[in-house]
Parts: structure tokens; C-alpha cells; sequence
């Protein structure tokens, strides 16, 4: 009995297409992502036409009608094929002499799927179209024939990616996605631009102590360079399949970026010769506070602790708690780092060194309220222990239960202990 495989993809030239176009998201090849995800979902091979596009990894050149004799997805050289959908084709092939025609978002015939194909076409065939579920309806391909197409595309592989929120705002439209393509080069090494964005958060605290009135300008800018930069080591693994990272440095870059500036432009303010004495230490104690309070929020990084009592709550919850809906431009945004840039051009540095104050006092009130709700939490356990014990006012120990006559002492519980002071 012959060895079952899985289906074959043939890649035929798109006749549309404008091959002038370079057909790449984020610095990677689109035509190499779908060759990737076909082989990930479960396709035994992929077969190039004579005029398609081969030069790709994975790709084997063919002959029109050499044999193929198995399922197939025909599909042109320039189409884009969602993921899930490549998936449901390895899980559910068609019977044999079965034919279906795949449109893409646009209306154009993109692919066509064979219940068993015999050999490699010249050209694609007409044939019903094929039947999608209702996620995929009007998102299952797309073919990247002109220009115009490039937003679609990019968007379907983003979202394939796991990349989140990339392709939905103007600041990633317009910052984040064209330093993708910047980064794209060092995808398979992301160590590289976590390491750029490393030295830019240590910049974000040397440029303001700089000798010039554009110092705490600069290094806001840095700080939003490093929080950016920083967005990108997601992104650039997972359109590359590069390997997960072997330490968390990369999720404590903003909380170093924050500590730097804060300590850099603490240094500017205290050295300040005509500012008081006084003045001077109140600003140092405060800013070191701060600063150090960022640092411990690096710490939690540090320690897999992604959502530890430092956290700071993002903006879109504080805007939710008002009653109203963050606007689409809103999402992404570095909005502490540019507030801190824009009150940096005042040339006052004392604006942006209070943002980074107010930010490490809502990091200390979050731990203050976090530590009253474990405790009461931790009394509400206790409470709630049932035959176990029981917890009153003023006590400061569980009160040792009675046994009960109608239950052996062997199968008794044993009494609960409370860690800590009982309210």
C-alpha cells in the first residue's frame, strides 16, 4: 500500500502580475513565508512552473506536466494563502476528481485545490469556487498583482504572525513597520537589535547630562527610539520562526530606558549652581527614588515577573476607567516616552523628569494596593477554611477546631495555618 503524503503546491506565474513590485513585508519575502507556513502545515512538497518564481527556499523547479499524483494546491507565484486555511487543506482533502477555485479578497481567481492532481498544469483552470468558513470569508488569499494590493497582504501576514496591533495605527504604520524593514536584516539574530535598543535606553541617560540646553532633548528622543526599537524583537521572531530568547533582558529595556533618563536628568537638575542646597537634595532623593523604583521594575523583567506589583498600567486602561474608548491612533503608542519628549522641547527639564516621578509613584501605589489585597485576600482564605478553623477579630491564630464525635480522629483535618498577622 502506497505511503500516504500530504498535499503538493505547484506555483504557477502570475499572468497579472507586475514584476517590477519587490513583494516583501517587514524586510521578509512573502512568497517565502507561504512557501514556509505550506511546509509547517503539512504540504509534502512544492513544485515551481516553468516562469515561476523558484529562487526560493524549499522550491523545486518542474516542467509543465511532469507528474504530481497527489492533492494539490495550485496556486500563482504572487498569492498569499491564509495559514488557516493551508491547514484545513492538509486536514481535510478533497476526494479524488474533485476541483475547487479559490478567490482572493479582491474577486480574482488565486488558487485552485485538487482532490488529486496528476500532473503540473500550464494554466488555471475555471472550476466552482471553493466553499470557506465564515472566518476566513473574504480574508482566505490575496494576490499582490499591483501596488494598491500591498496593505492588504501586509496585513494578512502580520496578523499570521502573531504580530498584534502592528498594522492599525499611524504611529506603527508610519515608525514601527519602516523600522521593520530597517531591522529586517538581523530578523534571524534579534540578540543584534536587542542590543541597539539596549545602548539606546543607556543613551536615554547619558545625553542628558550633556553640557548643552539639548540635552534632556536628546535623550527623550533616545528613550523613544528605545521603547521602539524594543517592539520590534517580537515582531522580527515571529516573521523570521527565529528561536524564543534565552534570558528576559529584552522585556526590561523600557524599565532601564526609565531609570537611565530619570537618573540623567536628576544629575542635570542637582548640579544646577544656582539652584539651593536644599532644593538640590530634595531633587536628588526624589529622582533616585524613582529611578530606583524603575530598576526594580527592570528586576521583575529580569525574574519572568511580567505582571509584578511595579507594573505600570497602560494608558488604555486609565482611559477605559473614564468611560471612554481609545481611539485607533492611540494603540501602540509610547505615550510616557513622547509626553516626556514633548515637555523636554519646553526647555525645562524639570517637566519631563516630573512625568518619570508621577510614573515611579503610581508604580509604588500599585504595590501599596497590591499588598493590601493579598493580605485581605489571605484573611478571606483563612475565613472561609471552613471545619478547618475559624478566624475572629483581634485574634492573632487560627482557633484550634473541635473534633467532632462523628468522625474518626484519623480522617480529622488538620487546622490551618495563617502566615502573617490575622486583621
Amino acid at each position: 500500500m502506497a505511503e500516504e503524503r500530504g498535499p503538493t503546491l505547484v506555483l504557477l506565474p502570475d499572468p497579472d502580475a507586475d514584476r517590477s513590485i519587490v513583494r516583501t513585508v517587514a524586510g521578509a519575502d512573502v512568497l517565502q513565508r507561504f512557501v514556509r507556513m505550506a511546509m509547517k502545515a503539512g504540504f509534502s512538497r512544492v513544485l515551481a512552473a516553468p516562469g515561476a518564481r523558484a529562487a526560493v527556499d524549499g522550491v523545486v523547479e518542474a516542467c509543465t506536466l511532469d507528474p504530481v499524483e497527489s492533492p494539490a494546491l495550485v496556486a500563482y507565484d504572487t498569492v498569499y494563502v491564509r495559514a488557516a486555511l493551508l491547514r484545513l487543506m492538509v486536514l481535510h482533502p478533497l476526494e479524488r476528481g474533485e476541483t475547487y477555485l479559490l478567490y482572493d479578497a479582491e474577486g480574482r481567481p488565486s488558487a485552485l485545490f485538487h482532490g488529486h492532481l496528476r500532473r503540473v498544469p500550464e494554466s488555471m483552470d475555471v472550476a466552482e469556487a471553493l466553499d470557506l468558513p465564515d472566518e476566513l470569508e473574504g480574508e482566505a488569499a490575496i494576490r499582490w498583482v499591483a501596488p494598491q494590493d500591498q496593505p492588504r497582504v501586509a496585513s494578512m501576514v502580520l496578523e499570521d504572525a502573531g504580530v498584534e496591533n502592528l498594522s492599525m495605527s499611524p504611529w506603527d504604520r508610519w515608525v514601527v513597520r519602516p523600522l521593520l524593514r530597517v531591522f529586517a536584516r538581523w530578523g534571524r539574530r534579534p540578540e543584534r537589535v536587542e542590543l541597539v535598543a539596549l545602548a539606546l535606553a543607556i543613551a536615554a541617560g547619558l545625553l542628558p547630562m550633556l553640557r548643552t540646553g539639548l540635552g534632556p532633548v536628546l535623550g527623550a528622543l533616545a528613550l523613544v527610539a528605545a521603547t521602539t526599537v524594543q517592539r520590534l524583537l517580537s515582531p522580527l521572531r515571529k516573521l523570521h520562526d527565529a528561536p524564543p530568547p534565552k534570558d528576559r533582558l529584552h522585556a526590561a529595556i523600557r524599565a532601564i530606558g526609565h531609570a537611565a533618563f530619570t537618573a540623567g536628568v536628576t544629575y542635570r537638575l542637582v548640579n544646577d549652581p544656582d539652584r539651593p542646597l536644599v532644593a538640590s537634595l530634595v531633587l536628588l532623593a526624589v529622582g533616585g527614588a524613582a529611578s530606583f523604583l524603575a530598576l526594580l521594575r527592570a528586576r521583575e523583567y529580569l525574574q519572568g515577573r511580567t505582571d509584578g506589583p511595579l507594573a505600570l498600567q497602560r494608558a488604555e486602561g486609565w482611559i477605559r476607567r473614564m468611560g471612554i474608548e481609545p481611539a485607533p491612533w492611540w494603540r501602540g503608542l509610547p505615550a510616557l516616552e513622547l509626553a516626556a519628549f514633548v515637555l523636554a522641547l519646553t526647555g525645562r527639564p524639570t517637566l519631563p523628569w516630573f512625568t518619570f516621578v508621577l510614573a515611579s509613584a503610581a508604580r509604588l501605589w500599585r504595590w501599596f494596593v497590591a499588598a493590601g489585597a493579598r493580605s485581605r485576600v489571605d484573611v478571606a482564605a483563612a475565613r472561609d477554611a471552613g471545619e478547618g478553623g475559624r478566624v475572629r477579630e483581634g485574634d492573632q491564630a487560627p482557633v484550634a477546631p473541635t473534633p467532632s464525635p462523628a468522625r474518626p480522629p484519623q480522617e480529622e483535618p488538620s487546622s490551618p495555618s495563617i502566615s502573617g498577622p490575622v486583621v
